[in-house]
């Protein structure tokens, strides 16, 4: 079962805590690649079989189409740590 967990351009993100998945907009990608990628020394990622690339800038991160400030991005990390969404603010 999904969660909703934030927003990137008014869009709701779900998580699926089964799956480690997050989705928005027509964008998903596991929750780990997401972390790995913002937290990682790297300013660049491409998921081939999604036809994704991720960018990080000095405060944006662009994920496909959408775009994310790097807080937006941290706060829906931790809001879903070990497969659970810890707010319920959405």
């Amino acid at each position: 079962m999904s969660q909703i967990v934030g927003k990137i351009e008014g869009f709701d993100v779900h998580y699926v805590p089964e799956k480690d998945i997050l989705f928005c907009k027509n964008t998903a990608i596991k929750r780990s690649i997401l972390s790995d990628f913002f937290y990682g020394g790297v300013d660049r990622i491409s998921i081939p079989q999604k036809n994704i690339v991720l960018y990080k800038d000095n405060s944006v991160i662009s994920l496909g189409c959408l775009t994310l400030s790097h807080s937006d991005a941290e706060d829906i990390l931790n809001k879903t740590k070990n497969g659970k969404n810890y707010s319920s603010e959405y």
